[in-house]
């Protein structure tokens, strides 16, 4: 039978950025057992204690603690957060690449402003700031806008490029 350590040690692993914050002891491990009790329970099929958990985050961490770095530091060089950012969801149809390349034409003179387009299997996000909105507009005149989000902010990190790490 699995024990409750050995879900919180792969818990753990499944999520680097709390392994990180162990390592550099950023982690309240009463918090953090009270968020992850209910996944911890759920595979157990059994209900537990906080203090339970609590105690199996502790003895993982010392674990944690102990052995080497496995990752490089996730720390971005910049962090750019923009306001003033639309976004607008549309429908997958024959013409959604035309219509993108065109609105890319359109506006590939101009810089320092925030586009990101996402093309998923029944729909396609273009993320854009609001200076472009005339000109999205007129060129997503003949697609199927299904949503149109106004006044989001986007928040971008520039990681170093040591970052890509393949274990």
């Amino acid at each position: 039978m699995i024990t409750i350590g050995e879900l919180v040690k792969k818990y753990i692993q499944s999520h680097p950025l709390i392994e990180q914050a162990i390592k550099e002891d950023l982690i309240n491990y009463s918090s953090l057992a009270r968020r992850i009790k209910p996944s911890i329970e759920k595979e157990l099929m059994k209900r537990i204690e906080v203090s339970a958990v609590g105690m199996a985050l502790r003895r993982a961490a010392k674990g944690i603690l102990k052995k080497e770095r496995s990752y490089p530091d996730i720390r971005p060089e910049e962090i750019i957060v923009r306001s003033g950012i639309i976004e607008y969801t549309i429908a997958q149809s024959e013409t959604i690449s035309s219509s993108i390349a065109a609105f890319l034409q359109s506006i590939s003179k101009e810089n320092r402003h925030f586009l990101a387009a996402t093309q998923g299997v029944f729909e396609v996000a273009v993320i854009m700031s609001k200076q472009y909105e005339k000109q999205a507009k007129e060129m997503f005149r003949k697609e199927k806008i299904t949503s149109c989000q106004v006044g989001i902010s986007a928040l971008t990190l520039r990681l170093p490029t040591n970052n890509v790490f393949i274990p």
